[in-house]
């Protein structure tokens, strides 16, 4: 009998811990996947050398192993990168995470009066109450240390505005003619984009928190 537990925070932390239990001793791989973005992977087991895999691939742990509870920890380093997008904008990324701007919401109730539209089934429509039109101040050689990330404690809802285990503060200036049109983010202006606004001290948190969405930016000149 073999029993394998997981106790991590991940993909909001950078530690797992794998806890192998086996009834006796008994040979058999153990495959463990490392993401591509992880480069300086550390696999360590109590009394062993620490394992350095090959980011991108299944690391194959091939042994006899032991009687009773074998202790694994994994550590992927999480560093923030600059990724490129259209019309010479970047998206900031870290570990697993792409981010985007937070901003305020204002939910709107809409088609109150049609039919199955009758509360919790209702429909909404979601604006802007902040600002969203930004620039950021970032050199992609310095980018780790212009990016400050900081962590709050893991919640019921981390998928959330108000529960983001993780934030992301970057300089940044809004760029006045980049406006809304239609409801969404008009077309940014030509690069290189500049802007004389004065400069904000910007929060991002992960995409996946947020239901208004800028995540491709433009670099300011």
């Amino acid at each position: 009998r073999v029993e394998v537990r997981t106790e991590t925070e991940y993909p909001f932390r950078e530690a797992l811990k794998l806890t192998v239990n086996t009834d006796a001793p008994v040979r058999f791989p153990l495959l463990l996947r490392i993401p591509q973005w992880s480069a300086g992977t550390v696999i360590h087991i109590p009394g062993e050398d620490a394992v350095l895999p090959q980011n991108g691939t299944f690391h194959r742990l091939e042994r006899e192993w032991k009687r009773g509870i074998t202790e694994i920890t994994i550590t992927f380093p999480m560093q923030p990168r600059l990724t490129r997008r259209p019309r010479n904008t970047v998206a900031i990324e870290r570990g697993p995470f792409v981010y985007g701007l937070k901003i305020g919401e204002e939910w709107k109730r809409v088609n109150a009066d049609k039919p199955y539209r009758e509360l919790p089934h209702a429909d909404y429509e979601v604006y802007a109450t902040t600002p969203w039109n930004y620039g950021l101040s970032l050199a992609e050689e310095t980018c780790e240390q212009e990016l400050a990330f900081t962590e709050q404690p893991i919640g019921q809802s981390p998928f959330s505005q108000e529960g983001a285990p993780i934030m992301c503060q970057v300089k940044g200036r809004r760029i006045p003619e980049w406006q809304d049109k239609h409801g969404s983010a008009g077309i940014l202006p030509e690069y290189p984009v500049t802007s004389s606004e004065p400069e904000e001290t910007l929060t991002l948190i992960p995409y996946g928190c947020t239901n208004l969405r800028i995540t491709e930016f433009p670099i300011l000149g």
